[in-house]
């Protein structure tokens, strides 16, 4: 799911319950015309990275902690802090699941 610096969605891609995250991030990022992108460790990896950098979108990316290349070189914390928009969103999402929800 992609949202704004206001935390309101702009765009978001239904998959199965299986799919990893970095499965979609690529499809994401296409749909994506923003100038920064602020993601969790699951879009650390090479190809998400890469592609954000031909579409030059800056990212605030972690590393995971298995990467080779362990150094967070451009990681800025206090941008990071913001992902919590993603988040809230969720949780509010997560208000409604009752109401979609059937119990047969």
């Amino acid at each position: 799911m992609i949202v704004d610096s206001h935390g309101n969605p702009i765009d978001f891609i239904l998959s199965d319950g299986q799919a990893h995250d970095s499965k979609i991030g690529n499809q994401l990022i296409d749909i994506c015309n923003a100038e920064n992108l602020i993601a969790d460790r699951a879009y650390s990896n090479k190809k998400i990275r890469e592609n954000l950098a031909d579409k030059k979108i800056q990212t605030i990316i972690p590393k995971k902690k298995n990467s080779i290349d362990k150094t967070n070189a451009g990681f800025d914390k206090h941008l990071y802090k913001i992902r919590h928009l993603i988040e809230n969103l969720f949780a509010r999402l997560k208000q409604f699941r009752s109401i979609a929800t059937r119990y047969d």
